[in-house]
């Protein structure tokens, strides 16, 4: 009786995580030798299948304590499946006003995680070319360690469908 509980808690927990996922893409891209050159852009594809909702474009990045920016900017590049594309820059905020890390370090890993964009609205569904560029004034920008996208559906939802 008791095994029957458990798997039917285990059960409810695994539906209701399944039920309330917000997350529509999440990977990472990981960087050789730390270093992320100017001309190599990071490209994700990522597959729109609903354009009835919103979503919170983010953006995490992965360094080591060592890195030299206070702020890290990005170049965002999106491809829609027609061939439009929309541009756009993101800056990192690495360090505060006191030199001090900002996000989340364990050891020699930090990590941040920011909007690029809430609320953000794909025109059409299909296969989206997401092409991300470091946008700083190095040839080679040291200390990352990876660069990730993550699409969530937005907390509010504008249904832009007639009723």
């Amino acid at each position: 009786m008791k095994k029957l509980r458990i798997s039917i808690m285990l059960f409810i927990i695994l539906l209701m995580g399944a039920c309330s996922s917000k997350t529509v893409f999440d990977e990472r891209f990981q960087f050789t030798d730390y270093k992320w050159n100017h001309f190599k852009p990071i490209v994700f594809t990522v597959n729109i299948t609903d354009i009835n909702i919103c979503y919170d474009l983010l953006l995490t990045l992965r360094y080591i304590p060592q890195i030299p920016y206070e702020k890290f900017p990005v170049l965002i590049q999106i491809k829609d499946p027609s061939g439009g594309e929309r541009t756009f820059t993101h800056t990192f905020k690495i360090k505060d006003p006191d030199g001090n890390l900002i996000g989340e370090g364990l050891g020699d890993l930090w990590d941040l995680e920011d909007k690029a964009k809430e609320y953000f609205f794909f025109n059409e569904t299909g296969k989206y070319e997401f092409k991300i560029s470091q946008y700083t004034q190095y040839y080679d920008a040291v200390c990352i360690m990876d660069l990730g996208l993550k699409i969530n559906k937005s907390k509010i939802d504008y249904n832009i469908e007639s009723e």
